[in-house]
């Protein structure tokens, strides 16, 4: 059934018009097509690739002399097109789809396209991504401003039917499986990757996330059925494209080298070859699927791509053929997505999947066949065909406690549909037992709930047809609940009786944790990597002020954060970003979200709005989420990239909303957290520096007065290992969370990524060798030992493979030419080789069960330090006289990192929360420094005067890749990984089976004898420490600033808001209540508003749809007698 006109909603008028060469400059956008080296297609597309950019745009002045001269053309029909979305840039004009139909050698060579386009119906429409199925004439977009999916028949038709509405603004990356009919799109906002079907089955909406772990910012999406390959590019913190099966459950990278802002994908079926252009780099560049065989097909200074064949925003339409001039068209708006609509760009037969007779989704595996699977919250039922409702209820997700019930909201709430959504379809445990405090167990589907009618804490777990079951009861009014989810430890507040408490999860072994200056607690959050828990006491003023305070988990070395008299205000419910480091707390007297740095100590606003009584809190990718108490009673929510507030659902009568929760596992995880925001770098000529992977900082401690302050990295990273490069001021350090080494310098604080490791890898060792500029790493993940030349990073070498176990750390001797790592493994030893990897010789072998971990080398003392963590001891070796002693044994002691310096070894201990320090030749372990760590890793330092100074064997080397000294002034050739060593022995050649510039990070493999070349080499003289060894290539940053497009959202009409707040106005007085039909915002200060009916009136279901089909089931089961 078609929507009425007045509506505005699911029509689309059309019209189109053939341009001659005059008025071919209808707007801009850039359309390329790539070199043809590749196969062709028997209808000559492959040839041809059409690519945007957005820097170029004309005059909007052209397309609006357009509409008028032509309103009579015909509409974009089922045969050959070039297709893209356009949106005027000053909404003089509507959002259109233009079309050139034909075929793309004719009007390219004559310069006389025949244009044809499909307009919006209104203003609030903004056509983005494209996909199409030929077979079932679909075309495909996202529209930006009413956040959905749609598509359209091109067969003259006009209604468009929703795929799936609730997606954010920032969807451009779009494509659809033409053999499995489902279609998948990349969110920028929510981070995640999704498909749905192209069709949804009668009365239903599902859909699947098939990714959302390690997504940053994804942008391009391609897909190639035929081989069961989905394509997507993320261009945030670490650049990629990236392949993985239909369902993203196995994943690999195509390319994450030499690339920066990978946007738009398309892919050749006929070569089988990935098709990206990078914004950044300005150029347009293909592989192979396999990623091999890189290719840069165009590179245009001044131009800013966004897609191709697929994809774009705003420019000049450009055609690039082998051999001839690019072909420009201009357009009149800006461009965004873009595709090539034809049967040659999909083929294959989708007649397995379309008899498969699945009800919701069917996936064609190009090697198994079809198969059925049911969209996000449905289980597959016994038949492989039918889905049934699922128990569990659908996460992330938000909850609220509302007093009278707990609530609970889609992932997506601040971009879902609004339809019938009630308390009753959204809440449950309507018991009305004045529910306040909420937290969570990801991993186990568990919520905590204080219960303050009943004074107890209960758990229950989220899925339909549970019971809940008392944690505590006798409390107080329990206002604040956390879970360390490491070691199942529950906190809660209690203001009646003024303490913090602590229990095991279920309830054992209660204790009060703090009493002490008490007086009214109400919020709490943990970090338990940090060990530290953190509260609001909003106090009685003004005889007792407000404050923030935190403490460890034991409750000791209590720290009060910030005190009414310094501006507390009245401190709510607080929330820990783990990703950024950050401790953000609502403040509802002074109507504003605080913001406290866990690493930096600083307090700042983080989101500001008057008359707001900001009290429950959380953060769910770039969404703030925050309760109201006041008149404006409900969950609201605001852009965090642009401080704006978008969406408020209210329910002034009905209920008090408390606290909120974002039930989503990546708030608890297992491991530390990503954070760069540091203090500027204390500069010093005698420093140490230590690694602190909780705390995702690298620090600074003056040696000289004990003064840390942490390098001001510009890049998230978790550093481990640690080194130093006192020629170039380079810091470098090993994150086994990204998988990379990395360096900068002391001031700078921006990264470089040095060598990207397999994803399988865990370096917890590196050693610089400043003098032959080389880096050795250990890397216990695959149980290699590797070396990495400092003056080009793409050249590294596998020098020990096979006879390790679990390589820990390792130091290097310059001036001896030899390297010793440790080796925890089940024959932990200690053991030395020469620096390509041979004569390995072990030193120590431990003869009883040992943890060998941190080395330190004093060269010039010729004295090997290391730590033994099982045995809590730090011992001795010397590397002339192989004597070995132990220094020194503490009984509560985990050591990790050494460093020799002076008269003294520096050291970390997983059980101290400061560095440690004590005399090279024995005595008692120090206290160096503050005690403002939570878990130190690696440790490194230098003094300008210890600096060791010699002469490289490798300065004048003939090698290829890379040269390593070894002993008696001999220089050696290694080749990189994948080459082999040329009949001259010095030189490197690829083998026939590699490629020539490598473009993934997967392992490689081991060097082999033959990779070793031999020469002697004259003494030469000693030359100053800052002396070249050679000219070292800068590598090109990949990190740039990204820009998000923002796009606004205009008013509706005054009149409807008028009419529906008459009508509310009128429920309310008349003393019941209705759900409402639709309510959507037209301002930041008019809300859709949610009511909760009477017990006895019959309850509404929820819109039985993709937001949430975790209500469709709790009503399904309600209308059966079950009560969730």
């Amino acid at each position: 059934m078609q929507i009425p006109s007045s509506a505005f909603q699911g029509m689309l008028s059309t019209s189109g018009a053939l341009v001659n060469d005059h008025s071919a400059h209808v707007h801009a956008s850039k359309v390329f097509s790539p070199n043809s080296r590749g196969p062709h297609t028997n209808r000559k597309l492959t040839g041809q690739c059409h690519i945007v950019d957005f820097r170029m745009v004309s005059s909007w002045i052209c397309a609006l002399w357009l509409l008028c001269l032509l309103p009579l053309a015909l509409t974009i029909r089922h045969d050959r097109n070039l297709i893209w979305a356009q949106t005027p840039a000053m909404r003089l004009t509507v959002s259109r789809l233009v079309g050139i139909e034909g075929d793309p050698d004719a009007w390219v060579s004559t310069k006389k396209p025949n244009v044809k386009h499909i307009s919006a119906p209104h203003y609030r429409w903004e056509f983005k991504a494209l996909g199409f199925s030929y077979r079932k004439q679909l075309l495909v977009w996202s529209e930006a401003m009413n956040k959905r999916i749609q598509s359209l028949m091109l067969n003259g038709a006009t209604e468009t039917t929703d795929v799936f509405p609730g997606t954010s603004e920032q969807v451009v990356g779009l494509t659809v499986d033409w053999l499995s009919s489902n279609v998948y799109w990349g969110d920028g906002l929510y981070n995640w990757i999704m498909m749905s079907p192209l069709q949804q089955p009668v009365g239903k909406h599902v859909y699947r996330i098939v990714l959302q772990e390690g997504l940053d910012n994804p942008h391009g999406m391609a897909v190639y059925p035929n081989k069961g390959y989905l394509f997507f590019s993320d261009w945030g913190v670490r650049p990629r494209i990236e392949r993985c099966d239909l369902l993203c459950k196995q994943k690999q990278i195509v390319v994450d080298t030499k690339i920066s802002h990978p946007r738009g994908l398309a892919v050749d079926v006929v070569g089988e070859r990935l098709y990206w252009v990078d914004s950044d780099r300005e150029t347009v560049e293909s592989i192979l699927f396999d990623g091999t065989d890189r290719k840069v097909m165009v590179t245009d200074p001044d131009t800013s791509f966004f897609g191709i064949a697929l994809f774009k925003q705003n420019g000049v339409l450009k055609v690039y053929e082998e051999g001839k001039a690019p072909v420009s068209f201009t357009l009149g708006n800006i461009p965004y997505g873009i595709v090539m609509y034809d049967d040659s760009q999909q083929p294959g037969d989708s007649g397995p999947c379309d008899n498969a007779g699945c009800e919701h989704m069917c996936v064609l595996d190009p090697i198994s066949g079809p198969f059925c699977i049911c969209g996000n919250g449905y289980n597959l039922s016994a038949d492989g065909k039918h889905c049934e409702f699922g128990k569990q209820f659908v996460h992330p997700s938000h909850l609220y406690a509302i007093g009278v019930a707990i609530c609970q909201y889609p992932a997506n709430i601040p971009d879902m549909s609004l339809e019938n959504v009630t308390l009753t379809s959204q809440c449950f445990l309507n018991d009305r037992y004045g529910y306040l405090a909420l937290t969570f167990d990801a991993r186990e589907n568990m919520l905590y709930y204080s219960g303050n009618f009943t004074n107890t804490i209960s758990a229950i777990p989220l899925e339909v047809g549970a019971n809940a079951k008392v944690v505590a009861g006798g409390t107080g009014v329990v206002k604040g609940l956390a879970l360390d989810w490491m070691t199942g430890n529950l906190y809660w507040t209690d203001s009646t009786n003024g303490y913090i408490k602590v229990a095991r999860k279920d309830g054992a072994f209660q204790r009060v944790l703090l009493d002490k200056d008490v007086n009214n607690p109400l919020g709490i959050a943990v970090h338990p990597a940090r060990g530290k828990i953190y509260w609001t006491d909003i106090g009685s003023p003004p005889e007792v002020e407000s404050k923030v305070e935190c403490a460890n988990m034991d409750g000791t070395e209590r720290k009060v954060i910030l005190k009414g008299s310094d501006g507390a205000g009245q401190p709510n419910h607080l929330f820990i970003d783990m990703q950024k480091n950050e401790l953000l707390w609502a403040d509802s007297a002074q109507g504003m979200i605080r913001r406290y740095s866990l690493d930096g100590g600083s307090v700042d606003v983080f989101y500001h709005m008057k008359d707001v009584k900001f009290y429950g809190i959380s953060v769910f990718r770039d969404f703030l989420l925050w309760t109201d108490t006041d008149e404006m009673n409900g969950i609201h929510m605001a852009r965090i990239d642009l401080g704006r507030k978008v969406r408020g659902i209210i329910h002034p009568k009905y209920g008090v909303a408390s606290d909120v929760i974002t039930f989503d596992i990546s708030h608890q995880p297992n491991q530390t957290t990503e954070d760069t925001r540091v203090p500027a770098a204390l500069a010093s000529p005698c420093l140490k520096m230590v690694t602190a992977a909780f705390q995702k900082q690298v620090y600074q401690v003056n040696t000289k007065n004990g003064v840390v302050s942490a390098l001001g990295l510009k890049t998230k990273h978790e550093p481990i290992a640690l080194d130093f490069n006192p020629v170039t001021s380079h810091v470098y350090w090993s994150d086994n969370n990204a998988h990379l080494l990395a360096r900068t310098t002391l001031k700078s604080g921006t990264t470089q990524t040095v060598r990207l490791l397999p994803e399988t890898s865990v370096c917890d060792g590196i050693a610089v060798d400043y003098i032959n500029q080389l880096l050795f790493y250990t890397e216990t993940g695959n149980d290699v030992i590797g070396v990495t030349s400092l003056i080009h990073f793409d050249h590294h070498v596998t020098i020990i493979k096979g006879s390790l176990d679990e390589p820990r750390d390792i130091v290097v001797s310059p001036t001896d030419a030899y390297i010793f790592w440790s080796d925890w493994g089940s024959e932990p030893k200690i053991s030395r080789a020469m620096m390509d990897g041979s004569d390995i010789k072990t030193l120590i072998n431990f003869t009883t069960p040992a943890w060998p971990n941190g080395l330190a080398l004093d060269v010039k003392g010729r004295m090997l330090y290391y730590a033994d963590a099982q045995n809590n001891a730090i011992g001795t070796y010397n590397i002339d006289t192989g004597v070995q002693r132990i220094m020194i044994n503490e009984p509560a002691a985990h050591y990790f990192g050494l460093f020799v310096m002076g008269d003294f070894l520096y050291l970390t201990d997983w059980r101290r929360n400061y560095v440690a320090r004590m005399h090279k030749l024995g005595g008692v372990v120090m206290q160096f420094g503050p005690s403002d760590f939570t878990k130190l890793y690696g440790v490194s330092g230098f003094n300008s005067s210890e600096v060791l100074r010699g002469t490289s064997v490798c300065r004048n080397n003939s090698c290829d890749h890379i040269c390593v000294p070894t002993p008696l002034n001999v220089q050696r050739c290694l080749c990189s990984d994948g080459f082999s060593a040329h009949s001259t022995w010095v030189h490197t050649h690829l083998p026939p089976t590699s490629t020539a510039e490598a473009t993934s990070s997967a392992p490689t493999a081991t060097t082999t004898a033959e990779n070793h070349t031999g020469k002697r080499v004259p003494p030469v003289r000693t030359p100053n420490i800052t002396d070249p060894i050679a000219s070292p290539s800068q590598t090109k940053s990949n990190s740039k600033d990204v820009i998000i497009a923002v796009v606004t959202v205009t008013a509706l009409v005054v009149l409807i808001a008028f009419v529906v707040a008459g009508i509310i106005y009128y429920r309310r007085r008349s003393g019941y209540t209705v759900p409402h039909a639709r309510l959507d915002e037209d301002n930041s200060t008019t809300y859709p508003k949610a009511f909760y009916p009477h017990r006895e009136q019959e309850t509404v279901t929820f819109d039985s749809g993709i937001e949430n089909p975790t209500y469709d089931v709790t009503q399904a089961m309600l209308s059966n007698g079950t009560n969730p």
